[in-house]
């Protein structure tokens, strides 16, 4: 007798996780190293941040962050990109209790890029164009780079597989960031 198997779509999938993991509004650190979870279940006024680089994907729900004139709107299965340290003022725009904000923030390790860089496999992330944007991009985000942040927060149910899988997950996740749409972008770190 077999049985039937329901599967769950990533993008939902990973906003599950991250609502699990973070059951009530606010910022969660995560047994990975700069990793965090955010949640908000209402729309928010605008608040000053201190933005590092790293990469913050949109589970579900919407911001908007402002840098100088320039303001950055993203949403679900969108991430924002930022290479440097920037003053930045973030609004979440798009929540609701029944569907709150939810986001994973993953920091940049500048190791890794430089390591990447040097290597043979970035070649195409060296050869385009930076954006004329100072520091912050917005893009879509591909299967690829989903299935890698699954599987970085999927470890956080096996708490032994993080010390040795979760260097390997975060070197993947900027491998792809780096031959991605706004890859150039990195190169600013």
């Amino acid at each position: 007798m077999s049985t039937l198997s329901i599967q769950i779509p990533p993008q939902d999938e990973i906003a599950a996780l991250i609502s699990r993991h973070a059951p009530r509004n606010g910022d969660y650190a995560t047994a990975i190293g700069n990793l965090t979870f955010h949640r908000q279940s209402s729309v928010t006024e605008s608040l000053f941040h201190a933005a590092r680089p790293s990469v913050a994907l949109i589970a579900q729900g919407g911001k908007q962050v402002t840098l100088g004139s320039d303001t950055f709107h993203y949403s679900r299965m969108q991430y924002l990109l930022t290479s440097v340290d920037l003053p930045v003022q973030v609004r979440v725009v798009e929540a609701s209790v029944e569907a709150p904000h939810l986001c994973v923030v993953l920091g940049i390790d500048i190791a890794d890029v430089a390591a990447l860089l040097d290597s043979e496999s970035a070649g195409a992330a060296q050869q385009q164009p930076i954006p004329a944007t100072r520091g912050i991009s917005v893009s879509d985000v591909s299967p690829e780079l989903l299935d890698a942040m699954l599987r970085l927060v999927r470890l956080l149910d096996q708490p032994g597989d993080i010390a040795t899988l979760a260097p390997l997950i975060r070197r993947e996740l900027t491998y792809r960031l780096l031959n991605g749409p706004v890859g150039a972008r990195l190169r600013h770190i």
